[in-house]
């Protein structure tokens, strides 16, 4: 791993850009709230931006037309920072979850079509997620939607300052 400072709010919003023309065909409205400061986070952008670009283009993939998706970066009282990913798609029962994390392993392709990929994303998330001693999580219901999250610890940030 090649670890350096990372901008969060930059990256994120470089992620946001790239998914962009999907949002756009299928008239997804989507919302972001960025912290207000600056997030300066010690890792590996090749890995980061991966973990980030797998989560929001799934809320977009995933959610049908005129959907929702709304990316959340929030800061907990401890100083680790959490981002969330949460649409209004498919959804992924709840006996498939702990499943989709791993290697090759998609939720009843079926429902998903063409569209599915290769059933890796996820897991390279929880890899990466790993390496950066951070958490991921997901949690889904069928009909409602998904929220995939990754919670950084205090220990990888290294400026907190105003966003300009």
């Amino acid at each position: 791993m090649r670890e350096g400072l990372v901008d969060l709010n930059s990256l994120i919003k470089s992620v946001l850009k790239m998914c962009g023309v999907l949002a756009d065909s299928k008239k997804i409205k989507f919302n972001v709230d960025l912290s207000p400061y600056q997030s300066i986070l010690l890792g590996d952008e090749r890995a980061i931006k991966p973990m980030l670009l797998n989560l929001i283009s799934n809320g977009f993939k995933f959610t049908a037309e005129k959907g929702r998706v709304h990316v959340h970066v929030l800061w907990s009282d401890s100083g680790s920072i959490l981002i969330k990913v949460r649409d209004t798609g498919i959804g992924i029962a709840e006996n498939e979850i702990e499943n989709v994390t791993g290697s090759f392993v998609q939720a009843s392709a079926r429902r998903y079509g063409k569209a599915a990929g290769t059933g890796l994303g996820r897991a390279i998330v929880k890899t990466f997620a790993k390496l950066h001693d951070a958490q991921f999580a997901l949690s889904s219901k069928i009909g409602v939607g998904t929220e995939a999250s990754i919670c950084f610890p205090a220990s990888r940030f290294r400026k907190y300052c105003p966003a300009a």
